[in-house]
């Protein structure tokens, strides 16, 4: 994923995000520019709920630590994955449909994703969803496993993983 001109939008909570200083970036800091609650989606939906009207260009979402995962800033070495609607192989016992239908998001025999959520989207396509429905997402985001729903489903959501 070339970086180029876009802003990395980074879910930190105490990472050493060292790796990042002269980089265009964006910190959302648990604890001081939201309550630590949820894990990164909340980050990335609270990011986009507060600088909706002003986002422009290209961001791409990362962890405080996106290394341990898919390294989203190298696009050789990248490996999608699937999974079924329960989240099987890797994680059984998720209801992505339910989450999907709360969204009015399409309901899949398969999704394909991006380990540790991180991707590269738009503003343009930020915006193609209205702000309340961000709201009603990042609501959807804290509960019990859905940090890991919302991983399989930012494809769906920003329809533009690169």
């Amino acid at each position: 994923m070339d970086i180029g001109s876009s802003a990395l939008v980074i879910a930190r909570y105490r990472e050493d995000i060292s790796w990042s200083d002269g980089l265009k970036r964006i910190v959302i800091q648990k604890d001081e520019d939201m309550p630590n609650i949820g894990y990164e989606p909340a980050s990335f939906l609270f990011f986009i709920i507060r600088d909706y009207m002003k986002l422009e260009g290209e961001y791409i979402f990362v962890q405080g630590n996106p290394f341990d995962h898919n390294n989203p800033l190298k696009p050789h070495g990248r490996k999608p994955y699937k999974c079924k609607p329960d989240g099987s192989p890797q994680d059984p016992n998720l209801d992505i449909h339910a989450v999907c239908k709360e969204l009015d998001l399409p309901l899949l025999d398969e999704y394909t994703f991006e380990a540790g959520g991180q991707f590269k989207t738009t503003a343009s396509q930020i915006r193609k969803r209205p702000w309340e429905w961000y709201v009603k997402a990042l609501s959807l985001s804290i509960e019990g496993k859905n940090p890991w729903v919302f991983e399989r489903l930012w494809p769906l959501i920003v329809k533009n993983m690169v």
